[in-house]
C-alpha cells in the first residue's frame, strides 16, 4: 500500500461554478448504475427498457425542477453541446426561411459557448449579431434589451446568471420584453442559477433553456435542453435519432441517473442551499476584507449568485493567489481559463487589463463547513498582505 506521505492533501475548492462534488446520494446512484445497468437504453428488449426507464425517471425530474412537460428535456454530454443544439439548430432549422437582415441579440458578457455560437451564425447563416451593453454590473437590463430587438430579431439569448460575476438577471422581464416588441425566440443559459434559483417554465418566456448537472451536485458529462413545444431545432451532430433525434449517440444512463437525483435534492432543498452558501459568502468576505483596502467585489450587489464573489485586488496579480497551500481559486470560466488574454466579461463590464488581472473568482457551495470556509478566507487574506507587504519593501528598495 502506498504511504501516508503520499495521499493528497485536502483541497478546499472554491470553484464551484466550474463543478460542484456529486452529493453522496447522487454518487451512490451513479456507481449503482455503473455496476448493475449495462444495456443501451435504445434497445428494445427487457435490459434495454430498464435503461430506458432510468432515463425516462431522470427526465421527469428535470422537468419537475424547470415545470416543465418531460417531452420538453433533451440530455447533451455537458451545457456548451446544449447551448449550441439550441443555437445553431434553432437557426439551421429557420435556415430558409430567414428574413433579409435576420439578427441574433445577445450581450458581451455571455458565456463563451453562447458568443461563438452566434458568431458562426454569422457566417453560416449570415446573422447579424446584436450585443448589448450590460453596465458595470454587468446585468441586462429590459430597457436595452427592447432597444435592440426589432422584426428582424429571431433569437435573443441570455444568461440567467453571469458564472463569472455572478450577476442574475430579470429573465421574466426580458421574456416579456422580447414578446411584446419581436417574435424572436428566446434562449436562457441557466448552467449556473439551476441548483439555486428557482426556474418555473410556466412563467419564464423561455423557449429554450440549459441547466447543467455539475452545477448543481450531480456528475459531469450530462445536461438538459428545455426546448418548448412548438419550437422546432434541427440536430447539430448527426448519427442516430436518439433524445427525439436532437442529440445521436448513446446516452450514459448512470450520469442521467445521478443528474435526476441532483435536479430532485435541489428541488427537496434549494432555499436551504441558497441561505447556507449566502451565509459562507458573507463569512468569507468577512475575512478577506481583513486583507487591507483597494479590494472591491464585481458584479451586482445584491442582484447576484448566493457563492458568488469576483473580487479585484488591487497591485496583486491573480495567478499569485490561485491555489494557497490547501485552497483552490480560480481567475474566471474554466472553459477560458487557458486563454492568455484577460477576461471579456471583465473588460465588458469597463475593468482595465490590469485589473482583471488581478481578479479573482470565488464559487461557495453547501459541502464547504463553516471552518473550511474561514480558514480558506483568513488564508486568502494573509497571502495578499504578504504579496503586499513585498511590493511595499521592493518599491522601498528600489529608491
Amino acid at each position: 500500500m502506498p504511504s501516508h506521505k503520499h495521499l493528497p492533501v485536502k483541497v478546499t475548492n472554491l470553484d464551484a461554478h466550474a463543478g460542484t462534488r456529486m452529493d453522496p446520494e447522487v454518487l451512490d446512484v451513479v456507481c449503482r448504475v455503473l455496476a448493475e445497468s449495462h444495456a443501451n437504453s435504445a434497445s428494445d428488449h427487457s435490459l434495454g427498457t430498464a435503461a430506458r426507464d432510468l432515463v425516462d425517471a431522470a427526465r421527469g425530474e428535470i422537468a419537475a425542477l424547470l415545470n416543465a412537460g418531460a417531452d420538453e428535456i433533451v440530455f447533451t454530454p455537458g451545457a456548451t453541446e446544449a447551448v449550441n443544439l439550441a443555437i445553431q439548430g434553432f437557426l439551421h432549422y429557420r435556415r430558409n426561411d430567414l428574413p433579409a437582415g435576420s439578427g441574433v441579440v445577445t450581450t458581451r458578457v455571455e458565456h463563451q459557448s453562447v458568443l461563438e455560437a452566434v458568431e458562426r451564425s454569422r457566417i453560416d447563416f449570415g446573422i447579424e449579431p446584436r450585443l448589448i451593453d450590460c453596465g458595470p454590473y454587468g446585468r441586462v437590463e429590459p430597457e436595452a434589451a427592447a432597444a435592440v430587438l426589432d422584426d428582424r430579431t429571431v433569437l435573443m439569448c441570455v444568461s440567467h446568471a453571469n458564472g463569472e460575476i455572478g450577476t442574475v438577471n430579470p429573465i421574466q422581464q426580458i421574456g416579456e420584453v422580447i414578446k411584446a416588441h419581436s417574435q424572436a425566440v428566446l434562449m436562457v443559459d441557466a448552467s449556473q442559477s439551476g441548483g439555486y434559483l428557482p426556474i418555473d417554465t410556466a412563467k419564464v418566456a423561455a423557449d429554450l433553456l440549459v441547466v447543467s448537472s455539475h452545477k448543481m451536485h450531480g456528475p459531469k458529462g450530462v445536461a438538459a435542453l428545455f426546448v418548448r413545444r412548438g419550437v422546432c431545432l434541427d440536430p447539430v451532430i448527426c448519427g442516430g435519432g436518439q433524445e427525439k433525434g436532437l442529440w445521436p449517440g448513446t446516452l450514459n444512463q448512470a450520469l442521467v441517473a445521478g443528474f435526476g437525483v441532483a435536479a430532485r435534492l435541489t428541488r427537496e432543498r434549494r432555499e436551504l442551499r441558497y441561505q447556507k452558501v449566502l451565509a459562507l459568502r458573507e463569512v468569507f468576505w468577512a475575512c478577506v476584507q481583513n486583507s487591507g483596502p483597494e479590494i472591491s467585489i464585481n458584479g451586482h450587489p445584491d442582484e447576484r449568485l448566493p457563492g458568488n464573489l469576483s473580487i479585484t485586488v488591487e497591485g496583486v496579480p491573480a495567478s499569485r493567489l490561485r491555489e494557497i497551500g490547501s485552497v483552490a481559486i480560480s481567475a474566471g470560466s474554466a472553459c477560458s481559463s487557458r486563454r492568455r488574454e484577460p477576461s471579456h466579461v471583465l473588460r465588458a463590464i469597463g475593468l482595465s487589463e490590469r485589473q482583471a488581472a488581478c481578479t479573482l473568482r470565488i464559487g461557495l457551495s453547501e459541502d464547504l463547513s463553516l471552518e473550511e470556509v474561514k480558514s480558506a478566507g483568513d488564508a486568502l487574506a494573509s497571502e495578499i498582505r504578504r504579496l503586499r507587504g513585498r511590493s511595499t519593501s521592493a518599491k522601498i528598495g528600489a529608491r
